[in-house]
């Protein structure tokens, strides 16, 4: 999968994390590597870090691919980040992807 902001490419090769245990690995124990992890419904979605090396930029979209919350930078071994705001979305990429990205802007999966 490749994912745009504004007709511009922000990343590609986007590995889809939609089951249970995807969602639960995360990035944990891998290669940092782009991930997008997707739930049914919109809710409150928390993350740690624990046992991902690198930093990474974190992105939380809702159910229209808007950015609602981010947190870039996101140090290794970071006990929780808990987002003021509902998504249906975590986009996980490596830390040199997505800094350009705010709050609002919407992007587009291909």
């Amino acid at each position: 999968m490749e994912i745009y902001h504004n007709d511009s490419l922000v990343t590609q090769n986007v590995a889809l994390h939609n089951t249970y245990l995807k969602r639960i690995k995360g990035l944990m124990f891998s290669k940092i590597k782009p991930i997008l992890i997707s739930f049914k419904v919109e809710h409150v979605i928390g993350i740690h870090m624990f046992f991902v090396f690198k930093p990474i930029n974190a992105f939380w979209l809702n159910k229209n691919l808007e950015i609602v919350f981010h947190k870039k930078n996101l140090k290794p071994f970071t006990p929780l980040v808990m987002p003021t705001e509902e998504a249906k979305y975590v986009l996980e990429l490596p830390i040199d992807q997505g800094t350009h990205l705010q709050v609002g802007d919407k992007l587009v999966f291909k």
